[in-house]
């Protein structure tokens, strides 16, 4: 239900997304772009109603236009089954994305990645002896953020509370601060 204007709805179904302008009354398959995929679920961005995101079996879309038109917005996340999708509410440029590998953390709704996730990736280009496979599914519990890399066996993440970057090497059982996450995102060019 699009926040603004409430007699527009908006449907994920087996054939695409699908669009109603009178409350449900006359639906009719919403832009170009998506074509007829399995729409699994929908977020709408309460700041900017016309940004809407569309879960899929093979990422995420992204429209800027109400569903006109649509385009790919997985960034790194690849074409792997999104399950549900939730826009931070604090910060609607957020989005959370769950699929069966985990939760992933990161479409700006620019479609450019979240400084978490473009960490991950710098983490994994730069060291990769410590982090492997690149691109292991971010998860979240409580208020933790990490990657495990089975490869390395490795884990590398953040703590919401402490806003710090955490590190476990596979050699041993302490969770080791590396400091201010901010200034980890600086160095890595991540805004």
């Amino acid at each position: 239900i699009d926040p603004v204007a409430p007699a527009t709805l908006y449907a994920g179904t087996v054939s695409g997304v699908f669009k109603s302008h009178d409350a449900g009354t006359t639906w009719h398959l919403a832009g170009g772009g998506l074509g007829p995929t399995d729409v699994r679920t929908l977020a709408i961005n309460p700041a900017s109603p016309a940004v809407l995101y569309a879960g899929t079996g093979y990422g995420v879309f992204r429209s800027g236009d109400a569903g006109a038109t649509w385009t790919a917005a997985s960034n790194g996340l690849g074409n792997v089954p999104v399950t549900s999708l939730v826009l931070n509410t604090a910060k609607p440029s957020v989005l959370y994305a769950a699929t069966p590998s985990g939760l992933f953390v990161g479409q700006d709704s620019d479609g450019t990645v979240a400084p978490m996730y473009c960490f991950f990736i710098w983490a994994e280009t730069n060291y990769p002896t410590l982090f492997s496979p690149p691109s292991a599914a971010t998860q979240t519990v409580d208020i933790f953020s990490y990657r495990y890399y089975a490869t390395t066996r490795s884990y590398l993440g953040t703590a919401a509370s402490t806003g710090d970057i955490y590190y476990k090497r596979p050699d041993a059982d302490e969770i080791v601060n590396l400091g201010r996450s901010a200034a980890w995102f600086a160095a890595a060019g991540c805004p």
